[in-house]
């Protein structure tokens, strides 16, 4: 059985085989720093991520906390380590792990659901960098207050 004659179609688009030139690079590395990188009618891919049927919060929240769980397990090295203060590990977790978690974090609605799953985060990563097992309840306000933290609402209204 022959195929059926049939028309290749027109190629009136030019296809660019090449690889990017240096300054094609530069240009794009340009728009991703600016925020405007190639995307849906110039959007990126950050301002579409948090569009979403809720309003974006609820998604972008889980994305946050999962990206910042990963940071922190990242981290564990320090963590466990006997040569740093809890001071200089906690410090650490801030500027690194809770800039992941709160990054975007004064587009987020601030529902008690959000601030809840936020706080609860913190809590159980501070638990951890201090060697608080879950069988010594300890307060809140008193973990806050040795590791010199704000509450995750306070944090959020701090970057509004």
């Amino acid at each position: 059985m022959n195929p059926p004659d049939i028309e290749a179609a027109h190629t009136d688009l030019s296809i660019d085989v090449n690889p990017p030139t240096k300054e094609e690079i530069r240009m794009v590395v340009r728009q991703m720093m600016n925020g405007k990188a190639a995307g849906l009618n110039n959007i990126s891919a950050e301002a579409l991520n948090i569009i979403n049927e809720q309003g974006g919060s609820d998604a972008d929240v889980q994305a946050r906390i999962s990206k910042s769980r990963d940071a922190f397990l990242q981290l564990k090295n320090i963590s466990n380590s006997k040569q740093f203060s809890t001071n200089i590990k906690v410090r650490i977790f801030s500027t690194d792990v809770k800039a992941v978690l709160l990054c975007g974090a004064e587009t987020w609605r601030t529902t008690t659901t959000i601030i809840e799953k936020v706080q609860v985060f913190i809590n159980s990563c501070l638990h951890k960098k201090l060697c608080i097992h879950w069988s010594d309840t300890i307060s809140n306000s008193f973990l806050w207050e040795r590791t010199n933290q704000l509450s995750a609402d306070e944090e959020m209204k701090k970057r509004r």
